[in-house]
């Protein structure tokens, strides 16, 4: 009966000590909107980047034929964002990019020179922007 009894208040001066209200976890918040730039940021490299997927996520939805200079032009505005990213703390604050953006870099590198050739492929090209517009477009993918 003793060790009972001091088994309840010990788990009463335990309990006592504890957070009065539940830590509550907050729910994560959805990728912003691509195509929504907030003012004062539409230099930032992340809105550079979601410029060049926008253009050429359009591109290759909307145009007949694709045009090789617009897309590996915006690919080519991809990679220098994408090295801005790596290259500032911004990297810090998005724990996608912190952890995958060297092999996003890889992939868009690689639909770039795929796209580049004589004879242009641009299966890449449409697979990194869909990555992208997945999360991030107001009409597809999360929210």
């Amino acid at each position: 009966m003793l060790r009972a009894t001091c088994l309840v208040l010990a788990l009463a001066i335990a309990s006592a000590c504890g957070p009065a209200v539940p830590a509550q976890t907050a729910e994560p918040k959805p990728p912003p909107k691509i195509n929504v730039m907030p003012k004062g940021e539409i230099h930032s490299a992340m809105w550079e980047l979601a410029g060049a997927v926008t253009e050429l996520d359009a591109h290759m939805r909307y145009e007949e034929t694709a045009n090789q200079t617009t897309v590996t032009d915006n690919l080519r505005r991809m990679v220098q964002s994408i090295d801005r990213i790596a290259d500032t703390d911004l990297r810090e604050t998005h724990p996608m990019l912190s952890s995958n953006i060297d092999l996003f870099r890889a992939d868009v590198q690689k639909a770039l020179d795929a796209a580049s050739g004589e004879q242009p492929n641009y299966y890449l090209a449409g697979a990194v922007t869909g990555g992208c517009v997945y999360c991030h477009d107001p009409g597809g993918g999360l929210r």
